[in-house]
């Protein structure tokens, strides 16, 4: 049975078994009555799906959808935007890289706005990190935003 809800959150896993569970509890938690918490596995060969399937037990704000296929972060994204009726959709990454309660904080400034979207972002100045990334995934992470930019120039 699917609850009526304003926001759908979508978490896009791909072998994430050793970070999914407290990110889905955290966010499940948080919007037990405001939010969907759907979880996009797609391609994973370890236990993240088994670990979310055990997990909707608790949460009745919890949906999973499972794709066999690698798909990557964007096509699990987009899988989840296809579906749901909800006002507002969301997705956040499943190592947590967000808070639910930083989270909540920018989804209650989008609905008080007048704003069609809001976007975070560890990259803005005045950004609060909580929880920095390993040096090679910060590297990895800046090269890919140059040559991003330099392929749109």
């Amino acid at each position: 049975m699917r609850l009526s809800r304003r926001l759908r959150i979508i978490i896009p896993a791909c072998n994430e078994a050793g970070r999914i569970e407290p990110t889905v509890r955290q966010y499940c938690a948080r919007f037990a009555t405001e939010a969907v918490i759907l979880v996009v596995a797609n391609g994973c060969t370890d236990n993240t799906v088994s670990i979310v399937r055990a997990m909707q037990d608790r949460y009745a704000n919890l949906e999973l959808i499972e794709i066999a296929g690698r798909i990557g972060k964007g096509g699990a994204v987009r899988a989840g935007l296809w579906i749901g009726l909800e006002e507002f959709v969301a997705f956040v990454d499943a190592d947590g890289s967000t808070s639910a309660d930083e989270f909540a904080r920018l989804y209650q400034l989008l609905d008080r706005s007048d704003d069609d979207a809001i976007i975070g972002s560890r990259w803005l100045r005045g950004a609060r990190i909580e929880q920095r990334q390993p040096l090679t995934r910060r590297i990895a992470s800046r090269g890919f935003n140059v040559s991003s930019a330099a392929k749109r120039r």
